[in-house]
C-alpha cells in the first residue's frame, strides 16, 4: 500500500523557489509549461503554449510535480484558479490580512485602491516568507521570469488569497523518533516512504543515527 504523500507548505515553497531565474529569454520557462501540459486531462482541455501568460501555470506546475493537485488544483487561468479554490472553501476574500507561508496570492492590476477588490484577477504568486506586515512572493511570468517581489498587507492590486489545507509540518527530530519506533519500516522501504512523503531521507537517517548513539 502506497504511503500517503504529505502536502506541506514548506515543500511547496522550496520547489517554487528552486525555479527562481527561469525565464523566457533563454527558454528555461518551457520546462514549467511542459510540466503543466504533461498532466491530463488538462484544465478545460487547454494546452498552454510557450507564448501564453504562465503565472497560474507556474503555480500549477509546482502542484503537479509534488502530487498536490488535491489541494492546489491545476489551472492556467487566474480566474478559474480562484473558482477552484472557492469550490474547496479555501479562498479568502480579504486583501487586508497578513498571509502565511504557502498561501497563494492573486492580483488585479485594475484595482482602484478603494475597498475590498473583487475584480477579475490578472496574476498570481506564492508567499515564501513573512516578516511582520511584509511578505515576499515568488511569481512565474514576472517580467517574463520567475522572480520575487515584496508586498505589505492591503497593498494596492491585491485581489485575495487562497489558503490551501496543508498537512501539519513535522521537524526532523519528530520524524527521526518515528523511524526509531519503527513507523517508517526499514531499508529501502523506509527510504521510499520518507522520500514519497516529502522528507530528506539522508537528513532524517543522520538524525536517527545521532539519537541512537
Amino acid at each position: 500500500m502506497a504511503t500517503k504523500v504529505r502536502k506541506t507548505a514548506s515543500t511547496f515553497v522550496a520547489l517554487a523557489k528552486a525555479y527562481i531565474g527561469y525565464n523566457e529569454k533563454d527558454g528555461t520557462h518551457k520546462k514549467i509549461i511542459d510540466i503543466y501540459n504533461s498532466r491530463k486531462p488538462r484544465a478545460r482541455g487547454y494546452k498552454v503554449t510557450y507564448n501564453d501568460e504562465w503565472c497560474a501555470t507556474f503555480v500549477s506546475a509546482i502542484s503537479i510535480s509534488l502530487g498536490y493537485e488535491e489541494i492546489v488544483p491545476p489551472e492556467c487561468s487566474c480566474y478559474y484558479m480562484i473558482e477552484q479554490f472557492k469550490k474547496l472553501g479555501v479562498f479568502v476574500e480579504n486583501e487586508n490580512r497578513i498571509p502565511n507561508v504557502g498561501d497563494i496570492v492573486f492580483y488585479d492590476w485594475q484595482d482602484n485602491g478603494k475597498g475590498d477588490n473583487k475584480g477579475v484577477p490578472d496574476h498570481v504568486g506564492i508567499v515564501i516568507s513573512v516578516d511582520g506586515s511584509k511578505f515576499k512572493v515568488v511569481e512565474g511570468n514576472l517580467s517574463n521570469s520567475v522572480k520575487t517581489r515584496t508586498l505589505t498587507k492591503n497593498a494596492k492590486n491585491l485581489r485575495g488569497f487562497a489558503v490551501p489545507k496543508w498537512d501539519a509540518e513535522k521537524s526532523v527530530d519528530d520524524i527521526a523518533r518515528e523511524v526509531i519506533l519503527g513507523r517508517w519500516g526499514n531499508g529501502t522501504t523506509r527510504k521510499e516512504r520518507l522520500t514519497n512523503a516529502g522528507y530528506n531521507y539522508n537528513e532524517v537517517q543522520k538524525r536517527v543515527n545521532e539519537m541512537i548513539k
